[in-house]
């Protein structure tokens, strides 16, 4: 990144000039201090809100805030919600890993965790004014709540609320008033994960939350020793016709060890069946993962299946772009697909590689130039369509994987894995399915894509 540098600031302010600092910030909108002006876009207000400590969930703001692991902290902020600023890191979302990944060895700021709050300004308020703590009570009647106030500070009543949720329900909910401690909150402790809000009523403000609170109620433990017995031997050939010799020490089988009582679903996972059902009929409806090639499956037409769910995908997601990636992807294959996208001008791109000149013997560049000429041939008026194929070859056409990618100027990118090559689409076992982390395929393949040369280049209209 061309002109930019980076480093980290850190200034000591006594509460009075911070106060001044942030009188001068509301009036005027710009962030001053004794020691410059903080440079940032237009900045819009958002609503002050409480971030919890992680317990059973993480948080994400919490790879931002400053030690927040105690009763969880207020915070103010101001955001930018243009990040013009910011572009590069948007557009090309491995600058900002490898801005976080220098970063975290010495502090812990997780940036990459939290692009959102690029450019934008957060003052913490740390609850500092007492520590919590809170467990099950041993009867699984309640939970046992305790808290110390700072010394010095005036002990006053709080409202201990506790709620847990399943299934969009609220499963258990309890409140108690603590005056002296400890204090119970009535609510059933066993199979509930409730979340706990401390509540001073006297000054109307939040002074605890927590995310999702859990305990181990079973612990599992596998115990597997090596046998003494006669270990497995085998003899075989190697690739070069070399004779070779294994012994495999074979471990005796697993002895179980359950620790504590399981937590049984008096409904008899019936609900967790009925949720994985949901999910699995909208994985289907989403083609998240769709399997082709079963067994008395007809080729013909789970190829056709295959690429109708190709072309419901970009029709779906590609309103932006959507991005092949294939070592035989050829010309025919990219008029199957992305010439069938329904969004004017998306960003289509098609990247192939040299293999299938290698597997026939054939020149790169005369199969440059017949691709071309297939794409050429093409009559009609190709309204909207906005498309570029390139074919690598040399070290950097060695991939192999097979992918459709949607790039996203507002969010992480997503990325399908095809499981084999569009010209082989249904013929045997594969798989379809969404990939966790499509951002980082999406970067692999604009490293390529950047990479490759003038005369790599077949077809392009735009």
């Amino acid at each position: 990144m061309k002109g930019w540098s980076f480093g980290i600031c850190r200034r000591l302010m006594t509460l009075s000039e911070f106060e001044h600092v942030l009188e001068k910030f509301d009036a005027s909108g710009v962030w001053s201090h004794t020691e410059g002006v903080l440079g940032t876009s237009e900045l819009r207000e958002i609503n002050s809100y409480f971030v919890p400590k992680d317990w059973a969930d993480s948080i994400p703001l919490n790879k931002l805030l400053k030690n927040n692991f105690w009763n969880g902290s207020h915070v103010l902020e101001w955001a930018d919600s243009t990040k013009d600023r910011f572009k590069p890191f948007f557009d090309k979302a491995s600058f900002l890993k490898e801005l976080a990944e220098q970063l975290l060895p010495f502090v812990p700021i997780d940036l990459a965790a939290a692009s959102d709050r690029l450019g934008n300004i957060l003052i913490q308020l740390p609850v500092t004014v007492l520590n919590a703590s809170c467990k099950p009570a041993q009867d699984n009647s309640g939970y046992d709540l305790q808290v110390a106030w700072r010394p010095g500070e005036k002990v006053r009543p709080l409202r201990a609320t506790m709620m847990a949720e399943y299934d969009g329900t609220i499963t258990a909910f309890g409140t108690a008033l603590i005056e002296k401690e400890p204090v119970k909150v009535s609510l059933p402790s066993k199979d509930v994960n409730p979340k706990l809000f401390l509540f001073d009523e006297n000054y109307n403000i939040l002074l605890g939350a927590t995310s999702t609170l859990s305990w181990f109620s079973q612990i599992g433990i596998a115990v597997s020793s090596v046998s003494r017995d006669e270990p497995r031997t085998f003899n075989y050939h190697d690739r070069r016709g070399k004779m070779r010799s294994q012994r495999i020490l074979l471990y005796k089988q697993n002895q179980q060890i359950l620790v504590g009582e399981n937590r049984e679903d008096p409904n008899g996972k019936f609900t967790q069946k009925r949720l994985y059902q949901h999910d699995t009929e909208r994985v289907q409806r989403e083609r998240l993962f769709e399997q082709y090639g079963l067994p008395e499956s007809h080729k013909t037409a789970e190829h056709a299946r295959a690429i109708s769910d190709l072309r419901h995908l970009i029709g779906v997601h590609g309103k932006e772009g959507a991005w092949l990636w294939d070592p035989y992807l050829d010309a025919f294959d990219i008029i199957e697909t992305l010439f069938h996208s329904p969004h004017r001008r998306s960003d289509l791109r098609a990247l192939s590689s040299a293999r299938v000149t290698d597997n026939n013997n054939r020149n790169i560049s005369d199969h440059i130039d017949k691709e071309g000429q297939i794409l050429n041939a093409i009559t009609g008026n190709l309204l909207g369509l906005r498309l570029e194929y390139r074919i690598l070859n040399g070290v950097h056409s060695k991939f192999h994987d097979r992918f459709l990618i949607f790039p996203k100027r507002e969010s992480h990118h997503l990325a399908w894995s095809l499981g084999t090559s569009i010209n082989s689409l249904g013929g045997a076992h594969h798989i379809l399915q969404r990939v966790d982390d499509g951002q980082r395929v999406s970067d692999a393949f604009q490293a390529l894509w950047e990479g490759a040369r003038p005369e790599q280049l077949v077809w392009q209209r735009s």
